[in-house]
């Protein structure tokens, strides 16, 4: 069948049933026309092919639109998928017209309730067109002039002839509704996850066959003039793309990967071209150009949000566990029970020290240094954790002490920054305080006047560096 007039102005197209017949007239009386727009591609039909058919519902119309490439290749594929007779058109345009146009010739060549696009390097899960088609005719679905599903973006390759697919993961977030003021911003579904009603689409008048990219784009947006868009929420769909290895050029490249300036180009006349449409009114155009923004803006504010909270709730909950652990195993108890073995051991043996059996229990400078330094560590972060858990959690003003590092210079920190809040670690039994502050009068000074806590907290903070003695019960 040649298609001619002023809608069709290619007059060398031809249309040929499955079997190789031409067609003398539209072989489109089933629910819904699934159309295929191919070029040079017979590799990614044969997959388009093997997702066509494997769909669960069967009154539907495969219609091949060879868009200016080698129709002996199409005719091949097609006729070795096994479709019944009668279900499948072939249409050749000798000469490359673009997509929009492949999709309005391959719609006008067929008749349908339902139209879906399913390019040959897209597919489809095998339950796609029976849950879209019950969706859109459901009583309640009659406000609704399409239905969109969520689609998986497929990362692939070409590899020796053969598809490589890599990893599959959202392609583009299904919103729980489609609005226009958000669709004026950026596409929301790729055509592989469309099913509309014919109806609508001869409102519009079909594709803009003007746009040689986003063609997909600038119908949804005039699509959303005539009608609502419903939603079904489940991934039913794969948009695929060879972004991985070595990036194929010519006919088996994806246009949103190949022509990315010519994308960004369009993006703007799409814009342009639906805003001016809509009327004259400037003020009810540029209510829907903001209103877009801010819903977009939003969006992607919530999401950054939502990926801060999760960030911060695993820092809570890791952190909560290393202070845990850090006030058991410095023994912040020690003497009432708690505390670790070894801070156990150490206890004994200084419960147990005398002056004449130094080298019996084993105690040294080196054992005393290492008591100060656990005993410490366990009551600081007992303290921290007591005066303001935020502070220990966040680490904004003081971290705490791991008592497996023996390291001063953070424990100092922190006994600096209890004293600038008034907090004192104890004193334990062995530190003779009375006789460190009449050792040290200056000492005894400080801390009668309030500038030091304890003589214990100032042999701690300064003491230990300063050379002064340890005033050790037993000792002297």
């Amino acid at each position: 069948m040649k298609l001619g007039g002023e809608n069709n102005p290619v007059n060398d197209m031809t249309i040929k049933v499955a079997n190789g017949e031409e067609a003398e007239g539209s072989k489109g009386a089933a629910k819904v026309a699934v159309i295929t727009r191919t070029r040079n591609r017979p590799l990614l039909l044969e997959r388009a092919a093997r997702s066509v058919a494997a769909q669960t519902f069967r009154d539907f119309i495969w219609v091949v639109v060879n868009d200016g490439g080698d129709e002996s290749a199409v005719e091949k594929v097609v006729e070795e998928a096994g479709f019944p007779s009668g279900q499948v058109l072939l249409i050749s345009q000798p000469v490359s017209r673009g997509m929009e146009a492949a999709s309005n010739a391959g719609i006008r060549a067929c008749g349908s309730e339902y139209i879906v696009i399913h390019d040959d390097d897209d597919s489809w899960e095998p339950d796609f067109l029976q849950k879209t088609v019950a969706f859109l005719e459901r009583p309640e679905s009659f406000r609704y002039g399409g239905v969109a599903v969520e689609a998986l973006h497929v990362s692939e390759e070409l590899r020796a002839g053969r598809i490589v697919e890599h990893a599959r993961h959202s392609a583009m977030p299904l919103p729980r509704q489609i609005e226009l003021a958000v669709m004026l911003r950026h596409n929301q579904f790729p055509p592989i996850a469309f099913l509309f009603r014919r109806a609508i689409w001869e409102s519009i008048g079909g594709y803009d066959e003007d746009l040689p990219v986003l063609g997909d784009w600038a119908f949804n947006l005039n699509f959303l003039l005539n009608a609502d868009i419903g939603v079904l929420p489940e991934a039913l769909a794969g948009y695929h793309h060879r972004d991985t290895g070595g990036l194929p050029a010519g006919a088996y490249a994806n246009s949103v990967i190949s022509e990315k300036p010519l994308h960004r180009e369009y993006a703007a006349i799409v814009r342009n071209r639906f805003l001016r449409r809509v009327g004259k009114d400037q003020t009810q155009t540029a209510l829907i150009a903001i209103l877009g923004s801010i819903i977009d803006d939003c969006q992607a504010e919530i999401r950054t949000l939502e990926g801060r909270l999760s960030t911060m709730a695993s820092n809570v909950s890791r952190q909560k566990s290393i202070v845990e652990e850090f006030c058991i195993n410095a023994g912040a108890s020690l003497g009432k029970g708690g505390g670790n073995n070894a801070l156990q051991d150490l206890l004994a043996k200084m419960q147990r020290y005398d002056a004449s059996s130094t080298d019996r229990v084993g105690i040294s400078a080196r054992n005393v240094d290492e008591f100060d330094y656990l005993w410490a560590a366990g009551e600081v972060n007992r303290l921290l954790v007591g005066l303001r858990p935020k502070y220990v959690i966040f680490g904004k003003r003081c971290a705490p002490v791991d008592p497996s590092e023996q390291d001063w210079a953070p424990l100092l920190k922190a006994l600096h920054y209890l004293r600038s809040r008034g907090r004192s670690v104890s004193t334990p039994y062995d530190f003779d305080e009375a006789a460190y502050l009449a050792l040290y009068p200056d000492v005894g000074g400080a801390v009668a006047g309030g500038k030091q806590m304890s003589g214990y907290m100032h042999y701690l903070s300064h003491g230990r560096t300063e050379g002064r003695q340890r005033t050790t019960r037993g000792r002297g």
